[in-house]
């Protein structure tokens, strides 16, 4: 086992470096409170600085997502957003707001903590998905359904699942599903 203590060395003296250096680049508008948040989001996720991370702060905090839920979210996920702008991740949100029944407080509860990477996906790529739901039969209703219970194909829908889906829509269908009971 070899032991790189030049490397760690640095490495701990850049965190401490941006950490301190919060008005440059991808960190500027974060206040020195912030230091230690961005030292755990760049030991965890050095990708993040290719992130204009004040701008992706003030959009999470437009739809009422916390400090601490903003600081999560980009740790866990800054690779996802990586190749993401504002401007894709508005529309999505928009999309979504109209397909329905998505709102700000659902945004900021249940897909940015959960499921930011759909941020960084296209409207297109998402009225794709739609238009597979309802090729399957499905209705308007169902498939606003299906995407509210499951929000995490939005993010990486397949076409190796609709068998999958269409079984579930099926199921669903029948007096067991109905009644709390599954039968195959």
């Amino acid at each position: 086992m070899t032991c790189n203590v030049a490397g760690t060395f640095t490495q701990r003296a850049y965190m401490s470096g941006v950490a301190q250096g919060l008005d440059d680049g991808a960190f500027s508008g974060c206040t020195n409170g912030d230091s230690q948040d961005v030292q755990r989001l760049l030991s965890s996720s050095p990708q993040a600085l290719a992130l204009p991370v004040a701008d992706w702060r003030g959009f999470f905090e437009g739809y009422g997502l916390g400090k601490e839920a903003f600081w999560k979210a980009l740790r866990y996920s800054s690779a996802k957003l990586a190749g993401a702008d504002l401007y894709t991740a508005g529309a999505a949100i928009v999309w979504l707001k109209q397909l329905g029944p998505w709102s700000d407080a659902d945004v900021a509860n249940r897909l940015i903590p959960c499921y930011p990477e759909v941020l960084a996906t296209r409207t297109e790529q998402l009225q794709q998905l739609v238009d597979s739901l309802l090729g399957l039969g499905m209705s308007q209703e169902q498939v606003q359904e299906m995407l509210w219970e499951f929000p995490g194909l939005l993010a990486d829908f397949r076409a190796e699942q609709l068998p999958l889906i269409k079984r579930m829509v099926h199921s669903r269908r029948d007096k067991y599903s109905q009644g709390g009971f599954y039968s195959d």
